[in-house]
């Protein structure tokens, strides 16, 4: 069973600031965690929970109903381009839809493509929205998975946009060179 917690995620790379905002200083970025969501403890990438008003998950070996997970990173061996992320996913389960997005050159991003999918094999009517995108060079991608049933779902996409907007690139932190085009983006904490 996953413990919630929004303080601190050190021990994993990261950190939640009492603002809200998480800084991954493995990826060398930060992002607005969205309002209403809870980061999940003890991952190696950050997953974030939003659970239906007074609920509270017990386990998140499957997504419970009402609930919709976001969870952003890069696990390093799974892929070299968002082309080989995108077919590992296509294996799993067929794409609904697929199409570029759009993106602020504050993000650092270069190159974003969001897909749809529905995972009927773990519980009927799972629906997944994925932001594939390219940061420094390397492919990382942000999931977002919730039932078509719930009544919030229409809520759970701005809120992956939100995220996705709010990503910016950390520089002068160790390991985390200035990326091209932000030659201002020089606070450790990013933009």
């Amino acid at each position: 069973m996953l413990s919630l917690f929004g303080a601190t995620a050190s021990a994993q790379g990261y950190d939640v600031s009492a603002t809200g905002k998480l800084v991954d200083k493995d990826s060398c970025y930060s992002f607005q965690v969205p309002a209403g969501w809870k980061l999940v403890a003890g991952n190696p990438i950050p997953l974030l929970i939003s659970a239906p008003p007074g609920e509270r998950a017990r386990s998140l070996q499957t997504l419970p109903r009402g609930f919709a997970i976001l969870a952003i990173g890069r696990r390093s061996g799974e892929a070299k381009s968002i082309e080989a992320l995108m077919e590992l996913r296509r294996r799993a389960n067929a794409f609904s839809s697929t199409r570029s997005v759009a993106h602020a050159s504050a993000t650092g991003i270069t190159r974003a493509v969001e897909a749809r999918w529905t995972d009927n094999a773990n519980e009927p009517g799972e629906q997944t929205i994925a932001r594939f995108f390219v940061f420094r060079g390397q492919p990382f991608a942000a999931y977002l998975s919730f039932y078509q049933s719930d009544r919030r779902r229409s809520q759970y996409p701005m809120a992956l946009a939100r995220l996705f907007d709010s990503i910016r690139p950390l520089a002068g932190a160790t390991g985390c060179p200035v990326p091209a085009g932000h030659k201002d983006a020089r606070r450790i904490h990013g933009g």
